[in-house]
């Protein structure tokens, strides 16, 4: 509970006294609860998890890890299942870690709202602009939008991995959004050095393609000036 809280119902019972100040305290506590979403959350993992799952907070605080065993750690996170919420209007909504369901109940509309390290999670490299928000690269993403089933590598740093996902609106009605794990084996090669040795690999073959090219060129300029053209 927060601090102000604790003095705020504290307050409110010496202020009333007996019985009445610890009614109108409680009240106070279970408004509060509901505003921040913190009360009446029906919370179960789903079925048929990877070993390790823990739940995703919904009101917008991060899962915390263990600090990585080794340097440049290369974490696999896999994720499961969904949350429901309550949206402005009162009506009943749905979202996994990537998509929110329209009002049919597919879920077709991409959110940027499950955040690693407290940045957006990108299903690809993540791409930048002076007007988005940074995101964070993954590999090898896997996704089974139908079963909210999603399977992606990302690189840590040296501390604690925070995973955090909250629905656009409070209170969270229920949840099954789950995430599970992985550090991979120290030396393996992280996200961003894959990223880089790929580019690296394009272009040393766009040179490759462009100075063959350029020889094709150059012998057929002097078969051209030697009165020979071997094409033909």
């Amino acid at each position: 509970m927060e601090t102000w809280v604790v003095v705020v119902v504290a307050v409110i019972a010496l202020a009333f006294g007996g019985v009445l100040g610890i009614s109108v305290a409680a009240l106070f506590y279970t408004f509060h609860d509901r505003r921040s979403g913190k009360a009446g959350v029906v919370a179960s993992l789903p079925p048929d998890r990877p070993p390790g799952t823990l739940l995703i907070p919904t009101d917008g605080s991060a899962a915390l890890f263990t600090k990585p065993p080794h340097k440049h750690p290369v974490y696999e996170i896999t994720i499961t299942g969904f949350i429901t919420y309550r949206s402005h209007d009162g009506s009943e909504k749905q979202m996994d870690a990537f998509y929110e369901a329209d009002s049919t109940g597919r879920f077709v509309n991409d959110h940027d709202r499950f955040l690693v390290n407290g940045k957006p999670c990108s299903s690809s490299r993540a791409s930048w602009s002076f007007f988005s928000k940074s995101q964070v690269s993954t590999k090898g993403f896997q996704a089974d939008r139908a079963n909210h089933f999603y399977r992606f590598e990302v690189d840590g740093d040296d501390e604690r991995l925070a995973l955090s996902c909250a629905p656009p609106s409070a209170p969270a009605v229920a949840t099954t959004l789950a995430v599970a794990i992985r550090t991979l084996p120290a030396g393996t090669p992280t996200v961003a050095a894959r990223y880089a040795a790929e580019e690296a690999q394009v272009e040393a073959d766009n040179d490759a393609r462009q100075r063959a090219n350029e020889a094709a060129l150059a012998a057929a300029e002097a078969a051209r000036l030697a009165g020979s053209e071997p094409w033909q």
